[in-house]
This record gives structure tokens, sequence and C-alpha cells, in this order.
């Protein structure tokens, strides 16, 4: 069949992707306005650890009804265990003979004052104590590297090098952590938070008596020792301890822990004070020691998890990025991904991150860069980096306001943002984004921004579910 040049023609849209036809650039004409961004930065945001709720005599009631709650929790006696029997950790081997001996490592000369102190103060603290029986376990101590978020080595702790006695355990027990995107939404409505921390939080939780000679160790000036107190770096020991939070805070749903981060939340801080003061009694009553110069009381604003956190607004902890434009530009594969690695833990704040994040993700497996680390791959780490230092501001999710999301693609990747409007505001709740497969990225335009839609609504169900009013900035979700 031969038509003229000047013939129309209708295709339908079924017949559109058969025969590879997508529609792109089209201009969208809405029926009201779009509303104005909403202009919020970190600085308006109260001062984490540092913006005291109430007046001066709302806060001296507040430490008069907490305070008497702080000393006798301090008066709990050093040496004391958890009494919580969850919280007691087992070490079952897979094989009941299995045996581990490892002689100690050499430790450098610097370095055997600060080991010395340190066992000291364990056999003070009831940590540790001596083994009564002749024992074939041994494992060495070892100076374990502390890094800062990203990668930079802060100093070294001594601690049992536990690497051998945790490839010998039975699959420990897995207790789910919370879900750091719950937490924060349970946070929405309230005014005033305090954090909690615990003194050596990991050694109150008692090693089971029969399993103490799987930890033992032998350091020259000591006889051989063994732990009382948990160690860091066994397998069971976060699943455990988060297992016991849940417990002693079961009743207290102003309390919510992450592992040993524990922070409660109030409306107001009278109710506060009766919130703090239970939660610090509850911990006095399983033996678990507050650290009082690490706790933030009644403030308006704290750090917990990497964020700051206040009444209405989540952004990130400006103490974690405030030096990644130090960040070493990466020579290896490994140094990408632990690069990308901080950018996943904070790409809630992240528009479009996968896009972003394209040219250094196909490199993640590379042993050495060398030639691949192209004037590209250098502008994307650069980007990434400033706009850690630049990152939204994201708001408490608002119940009485509907949600709504957009979506976009391009064609290395998809992502979302989920959004109220208030008052004529734009509030962003978060953004998702996710890089696409090679298969992916041969779908037509119209596909990718249907894939889109589909990732939003995954990502942000439970706060789009039964809820009609969602909107998309491209054309595809009127087609689909």
């Amino acid at each position: 069949m031969e038509l003229s040049g000047t013939a129309p023609v209708t295709i339908g849209l079924d017949l559109m992707p058969k025969l590879g036809i997508a529609i792109t650039g089209l201009v969208a004409t809405w029926q009201q306005q779009q509303p104005k961004e909403q202009e919020v930065h970190p600085s308006d945001i109260p001062q984490p650890n540092d913006s005291p709720e109430g007046s001066d005599i709302q806060r001296h009631i507040f430490f008069n009804k907490v305070q008497p709650t702080i000393d006798r929790n301090a008066k709990i006696p050093t040496r004391s265990l958890c009494n919580v029997k969850e919280s007691i950790i087992k070490l079952e081997t897979k094989d009941a003979d299995a045996v581990i001996n490892r002689r100690q490592y050499p430790i450098p000369i610097a370095s055997q004052q600060r080991v010395k102190e340190q066992v000291e103060t364990w056999l003070r603290d009831g940590v540790v104590e001596r083994v009564t029986k002749p024992t074939s376990w041994n494992s060495p101590i070892t100076l374990a590297p502390k890094k800062d978020l990203f990668g930079n080595y802060t100093d070294k702790r001594p601690c049992l090098d536990p690497r051998h006695i945790n490839r010998l355990l039975v699959e420990p027990d897995r207790h789910p952590l919370p879900l750091i995107n719950d937490i924060y939404a349970e946070l929405r409505g309230s005014k005033v938070f305090t954090t909690l921390d615990l003194k050596s939080a990991f050694h109150r939780f008692e090693i089971y008596e029969p399993d103490r000679p799987k930890t033992a160790f032998k350091v020259d000036g000591f006889p051989q020792l063994m732990f009382r107190g948990c160690p860091f770096g066994l397998k069971p020991i976060s699943s455990t301890f988060q297992r016991t939070m849940d417990i002693v805070f079961a009743e207290m749903p102003f309390v919510k822990t992450f592992v040993d981060d524990i922070i409660i939340f109030s409306k107001n801080i009278e109710e506060h004070a009766d919130h703090v003061a239970a939660a610090i009694n509850k911990l006095t009553s399983v033996n678990l020691i507050l650290n009082p110069q690490k706790c933030h009381f009644a403030q308006k604003a704290v750090y917990l998890l990497g964020f700051c956190i206040s009444e209405h607004k989540k952004s990130l902890d400006t103490r974690k990025v405030t030096n990644v434009q130090d960040w070493p530009t990466p020579r290896t594969g490994k140094d990408i991904q632990r690069f990308l690695g901080v950018i996943n833990y904070f790409r809630e704040h992240i528009p479009k991150a996968a896009d972003l994040m394209a040219p250094l993700d196909k490199l993640r497996n590379a042993h050495r860069l060398g030639r691949l680390w192209t004037p590209r791959a250098e502008q994307a780490f650069n980007n990434l980096k400033q706009i850690l230092l630049e990152a939204p501001v994201l708001c408490h999710p608002d119940l009485n306001h509907p949600f709504q999301v957009a979506t976009d693609a391009s064609n290395t990747g998809i992502g979302a943002v989920l959004y109220q409007v208030i008052n004529g505001k734009t509030h962003h709740i978060g953004f998702m984004a996710r890089s696409l497969s090679r298969s992916e990225r041969n779908y037509s335009t119209t596909k990718r921004e249907l894939l889109a839609i589909v990732f939003a609504l995954n990502k942000f169900h439970k706060y789009l579910w039964e809820n009609r009013q969602s909107y998309d900035d491209r054309m595809a979700g009127n087609h689909s």
C-alpha cells in the first residue's frame, strides 16, 4: 500500500510498541498550578543535641523527676550483667568436638601498654574472668581499627578476634532488626526527644557459662582469661541485643531502639519527663547502665542513626558528611563499593540517585580502576560528594494529608519522590531510585516510565495504599 506524503495516518497505542515507536517530549497541561516548592535548609532545623526543649522552669521540673532515676541507675554494680534470660549468649558449634586454638598475635611495643590497661579494665569490671579449668580453646587479642564513615582510621581498640569462633557457630538467631524508616515514621507528631547511651552495652550481655571457655585468650602478664560478658564481633550479639530491647520496652510505645541506639519521644516536655523516667527505671531493673555524658535529654532535635531528627524534619547528620570532600579518589572496585555504600545509606535524601551513581556503579567489580577512571567517573564522584553536603531536608509524613508521588526515568535509571502538599507548599517525604538492568535499558521511553510508576508504588506502598491522589511527571501513566 502506498500513501501520499500528505495523507494522515492514525496508529493505535497497542500497535506503537510493536513498531518500536514511543512518544516523548509531550507537554503536559495540568488543571491546577504546580505548588511552590518548600525552601528548607538544614540551618532552619534546631541544632541536634544542643536545642533544649521547654523553659528554664519546665526543664527544672523535668530534671527533678528524671535525675533520681539516673542516680539509681548509676548505683548498678559494674560487675553485674543483664538479667533478662533471653539476653544470654550461647555459642553452640556445628561440631561439638571442634576447637579453635590460635596463639596470640605479636602486639606492637607501642600498643602493649594499651592492651594491658584494657585487660585490667575488663578484669575490674567483670567483663572477663580467669579460666579455672584447662581448655583447648584460645583466640588472640587484636587491635581492631576504628574507622569513620569514609573509611579513614581514627583509632585502634583492643578486642578479641572472634572470626574463627564465628565460623564454627551454628547459624545464630536472626531476630529481625527494625527498619530505620519505620522508626522515623513513629516519631511524627513528637516535639521533644531524648537519646540514651549505654555504657559498654555488649559487655553487659552474659556469655552462657558452659560456653565461656570458647572465648579464652592469653596475653603476656596475665593468666589465661575468658569472657563473662559478650566481646565485640560475635555473630549472635546484634540479634540477641535487639530481641532483648524489644522485650524490655515492649510496653513502652514511646521508646524505639535499633540495637543499642535508644530514642524516647513525646508530644510535650511534661509527658516526656514521665516517659524518660519510666525508660531509665526499666533499664535499671535489667542491669543496663547508662553513660550519662553521652545521653541527650529533652531536646528539640537529636542525632539518630546518621540523621538529624526534629519535630517536622529529617536531614543528614552533618558530622557524618562534613569531611566527604576529603574522600580520596577511588583506586579499586572495593573503594567504589565503600563509597557507594555511604551513598546508598543516604539515598532517600538524594534525588535521581541511580542516574548519579551509574558511572560508578559499573566500576564496582573492577580490581584496579586505572584507565577505567574516566573524566565522567570523576565528575560523578565529585557530584555525589557535593550532593551529600547539600542533600534536601525531608519532612515527617503527615497522615492528615494525602500523599503524592512523582516519577521519572532515564536511559540508565528510574526514580520517584514521595511528597505532600500542605498549605500550598511541597513537603518531600523521600526519594527512591535504582539502576536499570541491561534488558530494561532496551525498553521504550513509555515502558521505562511505566516501570518507574510500578517501582514507586512498590517502594511507597505503605503510604500510597488506598490513597488515590497520585501524580507522575510524564504521560506514560495516562496510557496504562
